[in-house]
């Protein structure tokens, strides 16, 4: 038994609404739909649909690509609706088949024609034609009330909203689904179950596209061969978290329902870089050569040297951690690995300046804040501070690192000799998912901060790495400015290279669902990015500790990651963190006169 003949060939096309059935079979040979029909004919008789999957898949060399992580989000058991982009048409629902299936063999999708005629799947397809009204078709005020009756019994039901294939629209420049249809997201939005974004990354062929843009019987009629068309493919698929009931009941009006679930599935392709098939043109660059990082210091040299600047400039200790603030020229050593291990560690998040050390002009007259490991006598962290007012002194704005990167304005200038400047902080990977380093490091600044009550401000370049997609980067700016950025200072600070942010309104819906929460922004960054990629913690510190964010900036010097600008006015501290330092201080008074300080403006 053939998948497609011509006589359904005519009439899925509408050739024989039109009176048009032999021209069906024309383009039937011209499409090579026997090569469609002689693979199903192979497979047929596969027992199980998982199996008649892998053989079609194996047969055309097509790849699925997706992470095992991702797959678990699939719940074993309980009802669920999966909503997922249409770009093939065809072979995404056979794909969505077999990744649901093997998990949960009561899985089924709601399929159109051209699927539900594939009888070695017909068990898990419920039968809906996208192309006629439900009210008109017999066959498919059935297969909505089988999609009813599956829901009602708990089990998970598969959906493409769209209701057809993906198309080029031209408006947009991109391929894409038309609106997510009415009668469909109704069945979503009744079923009261949770729902499952996933995203299919590709399209079909540029011919496919091209002839939808003549007419739309051409693209229907090119449906079937695309199946042949992707061989030796890889096709990547995402899966996002579930979206709760709870969360979907915040969209009563079905229209904003529809393009929050359209959003956060589409959320998941943002974060992939997916060519278009009619590309802008682009000049392309010569890439950076990267450089093999110098070998490690003798960790014996490292404490001799630390060794010998203990009396001046050892701070405090906490179990095997030791934290000093060294001062430049005197470290030789210290530096080359402090420098090296920034370029490790900068490096293995998309940054880094991909020498083979991390170490410029700046180091030669800022301070190093480093904490060290005792017992394993090696570095766990650092962060290069730089003394506003020292730096005015001898070099003026130019002095300042930022300067490279942002220009300020000469009303702000004089604020940085108030300022204590910080940058290039880092933790050895083996250490990053330790509770102390960190808080030792924030400990520290806080101490130098307190010990010189000249300065009431913390300025400094936080990186958001170029790993980050760049939707990703545009809902974080998005979410920042709406929430922690001070327009005051910023319209006096201007990026060298700005970062140019493009979200549609429905992207920045996502944002305003996060309000003002950082941990909500965190886990829809996690769900959007491949790899769990996490909303940047030192970004997430800073403003947990009431910073403000007063410019974006892309360097090309570090890997093109984005830098924020961040300002912390230190009378803004939370107690809570200054509690967690008094001890070490040793002077009541220093104290004393800071909390005086907050009170005088108003700050506590």
């Amino acid at each position: 038994m053939s998948l497609v003949d011509s006589e359904e060939f005519a009439q899925f096309t509408r050739l024989k609404q039109l009176g048009m059935p032999r021209v069906a079979e024309l383009i039937m040979e011209l499409l090579k739909l026997d090569k469609v029909n002689a693979i199903y004919d192979e497979f047929s008789d596969a027992p199980t649909a998982v199996e008649f999957v892998d053989a079609v898949l194996n047969k055309l060399g097509v790849e699925v690509e997706i992470s095992e992580e991702e797959l678990k989000r699939i719940p074993k058991e309980g009802p669920f609706i999966t909503v997922s982009n249409h770009p093939f048409g065809g072979i995404d629902g056979i794909i969505l088949i077999k990744l649901l299936a093997a998990r949960r063999s009561d899985f089924k999708v709601m399929a159109n024609f051209l699927l539900e005629r594939i009888e070695p799947l017909a068990p898990n397809f419920i039968g809906v034609n996208p192309f006629e009204n439900a009210k008109e078709s017999k066959g498919n005020v059935g297969g909505l009330r089988a999609t009813m009756q599956h829901l009602a019994e708990g089990k998970p039901l598969g959906m493409f909203p769209a209701g057809e294939v993906s198309s080029y629209k031209v408006q947009k420049g991109t391929v894409t689904d038309r609106r997510w249809q009415e009668p469909a997201l109704k069945i979503i939005q009744r079923a009261k179950v949770p729902v499952i974004p996933i995203y299919f990354r590709g399209t079909n062929s540029f011919m496919f596209h091209l002839l939808g843009m003549l007419h739309p019987v051409l693209r229907r009629a090119k449906l079937p061969s695309e199946v042949v068309a992707k061989k030796n493919r890889h096709v990547t698929v995402r899966i996002g978290h579930a979206i709760s009931v709870e969360q979907q009941e915040q969209f009563a009006e079905i229209d904003q329902y529809g393009r929050f679930l359209r959003m956060k599935t589409y959320a998941l392709g943002n974060a992939m870089r997916v060519n278009r098939f009619f590309p802008k043109l682009h000049i392309s660059h010569r890439k950076e050569e990267v450089k093999p990082v110098i070998d490690p210091v003798d960790p014996k040299e490292l404490q001799a040297e630390l060794d010998s600047l203990r009396e001046e400039f050892f701070e405090f200790d906490f179990r095997s951690f030791e934290l000093f603030i060294l001062p430049r020229g005197r470290i030789p050593k210290l530096l080359q690995e402090i420098g090296r291990l920034r370029e490790v560690t900068f490096r293995a998040v998309g940054e880094g300046t991909n020498n083979e050390i991390d170490v410029d002009e700046f180091d030669l007259y800022y301070r190093h804040m480093l904490l060290w490991d005792k017992d394993a006598q090696k570095i766990v962290g650092a962060y290069r501070i730089g003394m506003g007012a020292d730096i005015m002194n001898l070099y003026g704005k130019c002095g300042f690192y930022f300067q490279s990167l942002f220009r300020l304005d000469e009303p702000v200038v004089p604020l940085l000799r108030e300022t204590i400047e910080l940058g290039r902080a880092f933790i050895v990977e083996e250490y990053q998912m330790k509770p102390y380093p960190l808080f030792l490091l924030w400990k520290g600044l806080t101490i130098t901060a307190l010990k010189h009550p000249q300065y009431r401000y913390f300025i400094g370049c936080v990186s958001i790495s170029n790993n980050f997609s760049k939707f990703s980067k545009s809902l974080i700016i998005e979410f920042i400015k709406k929430n922690y950025y001070d327009y005051d200072i910023a319209r006096h600070v201007h990026p060298r290279k700005a970062f140019r942010v493009r979200l549609t309104k429905a992207d920045r819906m996502l944002v305003d669902l996060s309000e003002d929460d950082v941990n909500r922004i965190d886990r829809l960054v996690e769900e959007m990015e491949p790899g769990n990629m996490r909303f940047p913690i030192l970004l997430k510190k800073y403003i947990k500790q009431n910073a403000r964010i007063i410019g974006f900036n892309v360097d090309p010097k570090f890997n093109n990651s984005l830098d924020g600008l961040m300002i912390l006015d230190l009378l803004d501290t939370p107690m809570e963190t200054l509690n967690q330092v008094i001890e070490e201080i040793g002077d009541e008074k220093v104290i004393e006169a800071f909390v005086q300080r907050k009170r005088d403006e108003g700050k506590q």
